[in-house]
């Protein structure tokens, strides 16, 4: 056969590749937006995780039978690979959950998808666009109690809160700039850009807005040619300007912003007692309040004790990655950072949406959403630096690649499977805790995927049916993974029924150092003395109860209030 003839076979190959390609991106995008599976108990989170991980499976399927796969890899794509696998290491050594490691290995298979498939960035933009502007009408459909939703927040869209909302549609808005300039794309791109700034709003994410009205000026800054020649000098009065900012949305909800600042100090204090290699992956739900405990044990008259709660993120991604990575794992991404500035010809869609993701990263925890991941991963792609070393996937390494693949996937089928085993059982019609259904839930326990908040829902369900011996060691369990004021409160009750006293009271004073301004703990804890015959403790506590600040008022914490007030009112 001629080559002439190979080359016009090829043709159709080739196209056919494209197809697939366009068609894996579209549905990843689209999963990662909109998936929710209500027999997952996370529905709104895990659903698209898993939309994430069975995408980025089919990237790395074409990747393996694709055809004249040329890989570029260059100092960028070495250290974002040196970046997953310190990760990924420090996961092995401290216990990583089977998820987190497939969401990390996800976004290493997109990235290098994106990065060998050369498919046309407008058409990925369209498909960006108008998956956001639908997650916008939603949300604005919702505020405008058109659309019913049972969320606490006015403004979800297809999320569990406004911070995964906010999130995706402002990695998303900066595509709606690169359409071309035609009268009609032009029309559509800025009723598209209106309405996803409009939703963003609405949600009043203040990180949102920030990133929004950023990524704008430098959009609009663009223009002008010395932004890139002096990219440096912009890029310090961008951080200016972003403190400037950040001070006036403190204001907006300053009680919030001081809880963040709370947080964040607790949060340092993490670091600097671990601050090299952290504290491992999955550590802050395993230590932070015990910290938040110890600050309030040695501050008892902190102003900022009514603000505090139950935390599983610090509201920033970059203390987030050092406590539990380390100075390692922040310098490595400091590292890319820079590299991606150095590298940067112009002000792409693909560099503002990064930098919406990294001003959104300072004040909440974008990567909690698959979609942004999935965003990243492709706007990385385009990233180039000078030196680029060109590499053709050897068939022999497809072997590899597929091992990888069938080991990826029955991980997932297991994780899935135990999920959907689990909200099933809980998400029943009619609860009915009934012997099959604890043999059910003392399966899944022995089959555990790592998800500590199933240690908690199963813990709880024992205790609740006076079943306290085995809700005592399921929760000791459950602490080195998940550890805050509702476990403690739940741990102390299992003490107090097999009359183990002493460990009771350790319970019961750190869950109220926990959160200082709860009334449960010290109401246990009055009872728990006058029961052992502390009077003068309980009568201290009782005390303290009647002078305490209501932060939520409610008829059960009236009901405590004016029990104690009878209790100090008889004396001791």
């Amino acid at each position: 056969m001629s080559k002439q003839c190979l080359r016009n076979f090829n043709i159709p190959t080739v196209r056919l590749q494209t197809i697939v390609a366009t068609v894996i991106i579209a549905l990843l995008l689209y999963g990662t937006m909109f998936l929710n599976i209500d027999v997952f108990v996370e529905d709104k989170i895990i659903s698209k995780w898993y939309a994430l991980i069975t995408g980025a499976l089919g990237c790395l399927l074409t990747l393996i039978f694709q055809n004249n796969r040329k890989l570029s890899v260059d100092l960028f794509s070495f250290l974002l690979l040196l970046f997953i696998g310190y990760i990924l290491l420090r996961g092995v050594l401290s216990n990583m959950v089977t998820i987190k490691m497939l969401l990390f290995l996800s976004f290493v298979f997109i990235y290098f998808f994106f990065k060998v498939n050369n498919i046309s960035r407008q058409n990925v933009a369209v498909i960006i666009v108008f998956v956001c502007l639908v997650q916008a009408i939603y949300g604005i459909l919702q505020y405008y109690m058109i659309v019913y939703t049972p969320n606490t927040f006015k403004v979800v869209g297809s999320f569990d809160n406004p911070a995964g909302f906010a999130a995706s549609l402002v990695v998303g808005l900066p595509f709606s700039l690169s359409f071309k300039s035609s009268k009609v794309l032009k029309c559509l791109r800025l009723l598209a850009s209106g309405v996803i700034i409009a939703a963003v709003v609405l949600s009043e994410s203040r990180a949102g807005i920030l990133a929004i009205i950023l990524s704008s000026a430098i959009y609009l800054f663009s223009k002008n040619k010395n932004i890139v020649r002096y990219k440096f000098r912009y890029s310090i009065i961008g951080i200016i300007t972003m403190l400037i900012m950040g001070v006036l949305l403190f204001f907006y909800k300053k009680n919030s912003a001081l809880g963040r600042i709370l947080i964040w100090e607790n949060s340092i204090e993490m670091i600097s007692d671990k601050p090299m290699v952290g504290h491992g992956s999955g550590s802050f739900l395993s230590k932070y309040m015990i910290y938040q405990a110890n600050n309030f044990e040695y501050n008892p008259d902190s102003l900022l004790s009514k603000l505090a709660d139950n935390v599983s993120h610090p509201f920033n991604e970059y203390l987030f990655l050092t406590v539990e990575y380390g100075v390692i794992g922040l310098l490595i991404l400091v590292l890319a950072l820079i590299l991606i500035i150095r590298s940067t010809k112009r002000v792409s869609p693909e560099i503002l949406s990064l930098l919406s993701v990294a001003i959104f990263s300072c004040f909440s925890y974008p990567f909690r959403y698959a979609f942004v991941m999935v965003i990243v991963a492709y706007c990385l792609s385009d990233i180039k630096t000078d030196k680029q070393f060109y590499c053709n996937l050897k068939s022999n390494l497809n072997y590899t690649l597929l091992a990888l693949y069938i080991l990826c996937s029955t991980l997932l089928i297991k994780d899935i499977r135990f999920e959907i085993q689990w909200g099933k059982l809980v998400k029943r019609p009619i609860y009915i805790a009934d012997h099959t259904f604890i043999g059910k839930m003392r399966v899944l326990y022995d089959q555990w995927n790592g998800n500590p908040y199933f240690l908690y829902n199963y813990g709880a369900l024992l205790n609740s049916l006076k079943r306290y011996n085995e809700s005592n060691t399921t929760f000791t369990e459950c602490i080195m993974y998940l550890n805050d004021y509702d476990v403690q409160l739940l741990l102390a009750d299992c003490y107090l029924q097999k009359k183990e006293f002493e460990q009771a009271e350790e319970c019961l004073i750190l869950a109220s150092n926990m959160c200082p301004n709860r009334f449960i703990p010290l109401y246990q804890l009055v009872h728990l003395y006058d029961k052992i015959g502390e009077k003068e403790k309980a009568y201290e506590f009782a005390k303290k109860i009647t002078h305490k600040t209501i932060k939520v008022p409610s008829f059960k914490i009236q009901c405590i209030i004016n029990e104690m007030k009878e209790y100090v009112d008889k004396g001791i």
